[in-house]
């Protein structure tokens, strides 16, 4: 009986054991979620202030053809030449570089998705 009653006390012992054990590790799962929802969380206000910066430079684009078409037409018309004919360079060169500046921003935001998909996907698997 006495042997028994051991047995029972390391058994209860063990139990508890576990049981505070998975406690701890539950503790540390709940506080990394919680540092993936502030990222999650951080990384939206990132996303949604990058997404009000794409709409302003889209529309300072917009207004800066709109700008340099105009000055075109003034130049073509001072110089006298023929808008058939009439080839800037200039303009050529700038819409290279807007070309460029838009697929480096677009490349950016491409990366900034993957890390949102990838830090949801975290949080998915951790509840």
């Amino acid at each position: 009986a006495e042997a028994m009653k051991t047995e029972k006390i390391l058994i209860d012992n063990k139990l508890i054991s576990i049981l505070r054990s998975h406690e701890i590790e539950k503790t540390a799962y709940q506080k990394e979620i919680e540092k993936l929802k502030l990222k999650l969380f951080e990384s939206n206000e990132k996303w949604e202030k990058l997404r009000i910066l794409k709409e302003d430079a889209e529309a300072n684009a917009e207004t800066s053809n709109f700008l340099v078409m105009s000055l075109q037409g003034k130049i073509r018309n001072m110089a006298g030449a023929d808008p058939k004919t009439f080839n800037d360079t200039y303009e050529e060169v700038l819409q290279e570089e807007l070309s460029m500046m838009k697929a480096a921003y677009e490349a950016k935001l491409k990366g900034k998705d993957a890390q949102m998909e990838d830090l949801r996907g975290k949080l998915r698997r951790l509840r």
